[in-house]
């Protein structure tokens, strides 16, 4: 049998947070938003802009992908830039290899 089909409070924990990662990467604009975060840092404003959909919904969007652990911020001056957190950068890659994404 194989590990993940196995009744245990370790495996219920991966299975629950994988389920977390699936939900904030099912959605179209979060892909994109990790497309481009995949290749640079970037303020809200800007992931606005480039995007073409309106702040509060970016930064919605963030929080999401921010909470599930995929990304971090830095603070420069009054600005917050986004990035992927080093430990993600191959998971996000794969992620887009698996959905043949380029």
């Amino acid at each position: 049998m194989n590990n993940c089909c196995k009744d245990n409070k370790q495996n219920y924990k991966k299975i629950e947070e994988s389920t977390d990662l699936l939900k904030a990467v099912s959605e179209p604009n979060r892909l994109r938003i990790l497309c481009i975060l995949s290749k640079k840092k970037i303020c809200v404003c800007d992931l606005a802009e480039e995007l073409n959909i309106p702040q509060n919904l970016i930064s919605f969007h963030l929080k999401t992908l921010y909470d599930v652990g995929i990304l971090k911020k830095e603070r420069d001056g009054n600005t917050i830039y986004y990035l992927i957190k080093e430990d993600w950068e191959k998971r996000v890659e794969k992620i887009f290899e698996f959905l043949d994404i380029k």
